[in-house]
């Protein structure tokens, strides 16, 4: 079961395909499956639309439904939030603050790849072939990460440009009011 789990979240070649020239892209890699903790859920099971699938920060249940933690109690979800999430987003936040001082503008780029076909899990059963998912606020993102990732866009010939469904509710505090 734990198996097919990593290979149904597994974001696959997305270290060959958001590859770019480290002098115009920082990227901020979490380094563990989302099967240990995912980083893209709100931490507040409250407000996150997939802990209802056991699916929040630290998932419960696996794609299909089943259990995947048994009794796991709320000190050893708070140690795998401090290990894994905590510091990713401290990374995630002290890169976006430094390009932001230096450059006073920053695109924060979140890539994925997706299986063809939904996962049982998915609130979405839509699959588009391609998709990039921008912040409501930033009309621009779709050209700007074209540009930015240059040959590498003429290989998304029906990419969809979509509004995120949400956005992490840090980056959402340092946009300026």
């Amino acid at each position: 079961m734990l198996q097919q789990e990593l290979l149904r979240l597994t974001d696959r070649y997305t270290d060959e395909i958001f590859a770019l020239d480290p002098a115009v892209a920082i990227s901020v890699v979490f380094e563990v499956s989302r099967v240990v903790v995912d980083p893209e859920r709100f931490l507040d099971d409250a407000i996150e639309p997939m802990a209802s699938r056991g699916m929040g920060a630290v998932y419960t249940a696996t794609t299909d439904g089943a259990r995947l933690r048994v009794g796991l109690r709320e000190t050893e979800r708070d140690e795998l939030l401090a290990r894994f999430y905590e510091p990713h987003h401290e990374m995630l936040e002290a890169a976006t603050e430094n390009v932001l001082s230096a450059t006073g503008r920053c695109l924060v780029i979140d890539g994925h790849s997706f299986p063809s076909e939904p996962l049982p899990s998915d609130l979405n059963q839509e699959r588009p072939p391609s998709g990039l998912y921008r912040d409501r606020s930033f009309p621009y993102a779709l050209k700007a990460c074209l540009r930015g990732c240059g040959a590498l866009s003429r290989s998304w010939p029906n990419c969809r440009d979509r509004p995120a469904l949400r956005g992490s509710a840090r980056a959402r505090s340092m946009l300026p009011a």
